[in-house]
């Protein structure tokens, strides 16, 4: 596959495993994973799709720059970013004092003036580093990035889960632990 039709495959994939699983039928645990070659099954189902393989999907796993799928031995899964309830593993990782989270200049001031949401996402997404932030919030339009003081939001009823690789989820995070990062 070209790049191009990588970057579609990777689309669709994030749709089944991340986003609208059920609209394809695909049967998931509860924590998101489902059998690799149900998953070919389902991209499968689609024409234009017919030729992919296992390297193909592997592919895009191992390339994806924000690490969000994972393989282990015939399940994959999308470690974060559902749009749908899943429960994660007690991954321990030792919550630094203060996470960052990409968003966009029009969201600022209702960040600030109140919380940081779950959107249509399960949960809030953050980052142990600027650079992973600013990979989810440059897509978003003008970026602004949010330095979160954990300690503050635990204390205000925060609740954190390290996904793996940086990535942390959070429910929402209230305003006065929130502070804008000037570039």
């Amino acid at each position: 596959m070209n790049d191009l039709s990588d970057e579609r495959l990777g689309s669709f994939m994030c749709l089944l495993l991340r986003h609208n699983p059920k609209k394809y039928n695909l049967k998931m645990d509860e924590f998101g994973n489902t059998d690799i070659l149900s998953l070919l099954d389902k991209i499968h189902s689609k024409p234009k799709w017919k030729t992919v393989t296992l390297d193909d999907i592997q592919k895009i796993v191992d390339n994806d720059n924000k690490k969000r799928y994972e393989i282990s031995k015939q399940l994959i899964r999308a470690r974060y970013g559902h749009s749908f309830p899943v429960q994660h593993d007690n991954k321990k990782g030792t919550l630094p004092a203060y996470l960052y989270h990409g968003t966009n200049v029009n969201a600022l001031s209702l960040i600030l003036n109140s919380q940081i949401e779950t959107m249509k996402r399960d949960k809030v997404h953050l980052s142990e580093t600027t650079h992973f932030a600013t990979l989810a919030g440059k897509r978003k339009g003008q970026l602004v990035l949010l330095k979160i003081d954990t300690k503050l939001a635990v204390a205000s009823g925060t609740e954190f889960v390290y996904a793996d690789d940086e990535v942390w989820l959070s429910t929402p995070i209230p305003a006065s632990c929130i502070s804008e990062i000037i570039k």
